[in-house]
């Protein structure tokens, strides 16, 4: 049995450390299987910092203003 754990992500401001972050959450994805509908749940548990702090402000904005969660991993 392998035990794969998505990285956290702090919102590095390089390209490439970001780029790498995704390359690799998404591998982890489906490798696990996770259904469409849960990963941006599961990703967003692993932000910290200013981007959990974004992630808080982004749902709260959108919940004020009617819109939808963000279910999408490719939206998010």
């Amino acid at each position: 049995s392998f035990k794969f754990e998505i990285p956290e992500f702090h919102g590095n401001q390089v390209a490439e450390e970001l780029l790498d972050w995704i390359v690799i959450v998404d591998e982890i994805l489906e490798f696990k299987h996770v259904p469409l509908d849960r990963c941006v749940p599961v990703i967003a548990m692993r932000f910290r910092n200013r981007v959990a702090a974004w992630w808080t402000q982004l749902k709260l904005s959108r919940a004020r203003s009617g819109k939808p969660k963000i279910m999408d991993w490719d939206k998010l």
